[in-house]
This record gives structure tokens, C-alpha cells and sequence, in this order.
């Protein structure tokens, strides 16, 4: 009970660290320098030496660069337990992240330099001119803490929808939906007339015999010869063989075809990259107790999307034809009444016989990867709140600056409607920027995430980043709006009794 009590609360202990950590990571190196400022210093902030006067300033910028990304990199890795992934991720966070800056920074300083050399700018585009040049670190960061929220969130928006529809697009429309398994040897003729009869014509019978891979080169191997957890399962347990001639939807990508009177053997180039299998070894088997070997003279690769009966290892029909075996087909089954009538006959007439209905496995896995998305992305909702949080705690920290620039702007007679459109073009243009950030990084990482893993193509659209502009723009506005409505809702004499004090 200790130990069931420990672990059900594990989950809330690690939690509780990885929100310390985190919080002594990003807040602790400010509260030190602070703790650690005179205070003749904090009375007199403006005499206070910044980070581009100091000479030691490019080493804390750097120390404290590196001390993030190391902690970043722990954190994660507490979280993950893999370090690569944890390493990787956050490597990659901060190369984005820096590179984002140097962009917005550039960005921000050009078209302040050349709003500036163009003369009798109206109201609003001045207004844009002075606060980039003035608030441009700020609106930076402000950018940076939305983007990289909202990126999480589209990316995971771009798999629900794009990808789901890339895995639907990428099958045939006669891609085989229906497997028949335990076929029984006398059977197969019987059920080959049935398929026939039901107007299934391209219905192929592959034998298949339970084996396991017991040795290479004449060496021993088992799941203890392998680090790799995937190597460990498929040595673990038997393995579907097949004989005859390979199919001609696989690819040979080395090698020769198999000779049918020779002891041969064509292996899948997964699996033979996995175990270490070149064209030339010996395999030995096992099957139900027989012990058999075979060359391999090729190796092929796979479409395991396409839905037809593939087999990790193909073998001549000298090492297999007399083994125990049953036979196993696919096709395509069309919707209809004579479907689920075809569906009863096999069952009944061969009870023994399974049948699987890919259609029914198909929409059962979309459904779960769409709860499983959806599910995430609710909890990604706290990515996008501590990006808002960002944003807030951004402004909030110049608010007293913006007051006194408001106040100063009314008490020359500017109406504050101006104020109104001074303020807003700020926050959309700071939600704007980051949302179609967040847009194209959802775009193309969902792309590549899609060509390079799942070997679907995803085409690119302009949908995501506009999503990401509008949304962005939306978000900005209304925390930003609710951050500084104190800005526009003070007294002028209020305000210049603050500034006196």
C-alpha cells in the first residue's frame, strides 16, 4: 500500500519539480541580481550601469544562455525520460527562438529607419514609427512568448486535420479493406471459389508459417544480443514467413530474386537494418520445433500502407513447403448488402477462418487519434495561457511609461480616439506577428513531420497563417486591452500627480 500510495502520487511530485525547477531557472538569476543591486542603485535607476555598458554584460548574457539551455534540456528530460528528444527539443526551441529575434529585430529597426525618412506620415503609421523604435525589445519578447504558445497549438491543429486527410488521400480507392487469416490447407480453393463467385477476382492466397529467427551466420542470437527494443520484440516471438515469389508491389533494393529450389531467403530492409542482416548471411529458424536456414540474397523495401499481405521474411518453397502453415489473403470488399452477406458465408462456412475488417480498425484509430489530439491540445491550452501571461506581465511592466506618454499626448490635444488606434495598432500588430509565425512553424514542421516519418505529402497552405494572424491578433488585443486599460482610463490630473510624486 506504501508503494501504490508513493506512486499514485509521482505524478504530482514531478510535477511540483518541474515547476520549481523551472521557476528557480527563469526567475532566480533576476531576483539575484536584484537582491544583490545597492541601494543607492534602486533609489537611482537611471544611474544604474545596463548590460551593453557593462564590459562583463556579454559574458552574463551568454552565462545565462547556457544556463537555460541546460536547464531547459534537465527539465525536459525529467519530463521525457530521453534525454536525445530532451536535448534535441531544446536546442531546437532556442536556434528557433534566436532566430525569430534576430529577424523581428532586424525587422523592427528597418522599417522604424524607413518610416522615419518618409515624410507627412498620418497619425497611425507615426505612431507604429515611435513605438518601434522605442519599445521594440519589448514587443520582441511579447512576440516570441505568443509565437511559441501558439505554435504548439496550431502544429497540433495542422495533425488533426492535414495529416488525417494525407493518411485518408494516400490510400487507393481499392485499397484492400478486408483480411482473411487461419485458412486451412485444403481450404484454399474453397474459399478462392467463394471470393470468386462474390465478383472478388484479385484475392491472392499467400501461405504463412510461424517461425522464429534463431541464429545468424551460425550464431546464436536472442533478445539479450540487442540493446534495440524493437530488434528485442521481433526476436522475442515468431515471425510470419512466407515462400514462393515476391510479390511485385515490393521493391527489391539489393540483391537478387529468390530461387525456388535453393535455400534462399528475401528479407525486408527494416528488419534487416534493425538485426544487422546483410545480402550473404545465414539465417537460421525454427519452426514448431524443425530447425531450417536460408540465404539471403536481397533485400526489399515495404509499403505497409498499402494494405496488402506483406511478410518481413519471403522464402523459397524448398525451405518451407512442407512446414505447417495456413494461408492468408486481402481484398477489397465494396459496401452493400451482398458484403455483409459474403461476410456470414465465410463465417459460417468456415468457422475456423478469421476475418478482419480494416474499415471498422481504420475509423476506430481516426477516431482515437482525433480524442488523443484533442485531448492534447486542451492541455496545450496552458501553453497558449502562459503566453498570454508573457504578453500581460510585458505590458504591464511598461504601463507607467505608457500613461505618462498618454497623459502628455492629451494635455498636447491629442483626442483619445488617437490613443484608442495608438494602442490597438501595438497589440495587433504584436498578435499578427506572432500568430503568423506560429503559423508557418506549425506549417512546416507539420510538413516535414509528415514527408520524413509518415512518408505522406502535405501541401503547403497559406490557411494555417492566416489562421494564426487572426487568431494572434484577437488574443493580443483583448489581454493586452484588459492589461492596459489604465492607460487610457486615468485622469490626466491623476496621472500628473503621480509623476510629481
Amino acid at each position: 500500500l506504501g508503494l501504490t500510495g508513493f506512486f499514485a502520487w509521482l505524478p504530482v511530485l514531478q510535477a511540483f519539480a518541474l515547476s520549481l525547477g523551472m521557476t528557480l531557472l527563469f526567475v532566480g538569476p533576476a531576483v539575484w541580481k536584484a537582491l544583490r543591486a545597492p541601494v543607492w542603485q534602486s533609489l537611482r535607476p537611471s544611474d544604474s550601469p545596463s548590460m551593453g555598458t557593462d564590459p562583463t554584460g556579454l559574458f552574463a548574457r551568454a552565462g545565462f544562455a547556457t544556463l537555460v539551455l541546460l536547464g531547459m534540456t534537465l527539465l525536459l528530460w525529467m519530463g521525457s525520460g530521453d534525454f536525445e528528444l530532451a536535448a534535441y527539443t531544446s536546442v531546437g526551441l532556442s536556434v528557433f527562438g534566436l532566430l525569430l529575434f534576430s529577424i523581428l529585430w532586424i525587422g523592427f529597426r528597418v522599417t522604424a529607419a524607413g518610416l522615419a525618412t518618409v515624410p507627412h506620415l498620418g497619425w497611425t503609421l507615426t505612431s507604429l514609427q515611435r513605438i518601434l523604435s522605442r519599445r521594440g525589445s519589448g514587443l520582441i519578447v511579447q512576440v516570441l512568448g505568443l509565437c511559441l504558445a501558439m505554435s504548439a497549438l496550431l502544429l497540433l491543429a495542422f495533425l488533426r486535420q492535414d495529416l488525417l486527410q494525407a493518411w485518408g488521400r494516400s490510400l487507393p480507392q481499392d485499397a484492400p479493406n478486408r483480411f482473411l487469416l487461419n485458412i486451412q490447407p485444403g481450404q484454399e480453393k474453397e474459399v478462392g471459389a467463394i471470393l470468386e463467385s462474390a465478383g472478388i477476382k484479385q484475392a491472392v492466397l499467400y501461405p504463412m508459417v510461424r517461425g522464429r529467427l534463431v541464429s545468424i551466420n551460425n550464431q546464436p542470437v536472442g533478445p539479450d544480443d540487442f540493446d534495440d527494443q524493437r530488434a528485442q520484440r521481433l526476436l522475442d516471438r515468431e515471425l510470419n514467413l512466407s515462400y514462393g515469389k515476391v510479390p511485385d508491389y515490393n521493391l527489391i533494393r539489393t540483391g537478387r530474386p529468390i530461387e525456388p529450389q535453393a535455400n534462399e531467403v528475401s528479407v525486408e530492409s527494416g528488419i534487416a537494418r534493425t538485426l544487422g542482416i546483410e545480402v550473404g548471411d545465414r539465417l537460421g529458424f525454427d519452426i514448431s520445433g524443425e530447425p531450417a536456414w536460408a540465404k539471403v540474397t536481397s533485400l526489399r523495401d515495404l509499403r505497409w500502407d498499402s494494405m496488402q499481405v506483406n511478410f518481413f521474411m519471403i522464402l523459397s518453397p524448398a525451405v518451407l513447403l512442407d512446414m505447417p502453415q495456413t494461408f492468408i489473403t486481402s481484398f477489397y470488399l465494396p459496401a452493400s448488402s451482398e458484403a455483409a452477406g459474403l461476410n456470414q458465408s465465410l463465417t459460417s462456412r468456415f468457422p475456423g477462418v478469421s476475418l478482419i475488417d480494416l474499415d471498422a480498425m481504420i475509423s476506430q484509430v481516426r477516431r482515437m487519434l482525433e480524442q488523443v489530439i484533442g485531448a492534447v491540445q486542451a492541455l496545450f491550452m496552458f501553453s497558449l495561457a502562459s503566453g498570454v501571461l508573457v504578453l500581460w506581465a510585458a505590458l504591464l511592466a511598461s504601463r507607467d511609461e505608457r500613461i505618462r506618454e498618454a497623459t502628455l499626448l492629451r494635455a498636447l490635444g491629442a483626442p483619445r480616439a488617437r490613443l484608442v488606434v495608438r494602442q490597438a495598432t501595438e497589440l495587433l500588430l504584436v498578435g499578427a506577428i506572432a500568430g503568423l509565425a506560429a503559423g508557418l512553424v506549425a506549417q512546416l514542421l507539420g510538413s516535414l513531420l509528415a514527408e520524413q516519418v509518415f512518408d505522406l505529402p502535405v501541401p503547403f497552405r497559406l490557411t494555417w497563417p492566416l489562421i494564426g494572424a487572426l487568431v494572434g491578433s484577437l488574443v493580443s488585443l483583448g489581454a493586452g486591452w484588459i492589461a492596459l486599460r489604465q492607460v487610457l482610463s486615468t485622469p490626466p490630473i491623476l496621472a500628473f500627480r503621480r509623476l510629481q510624486a
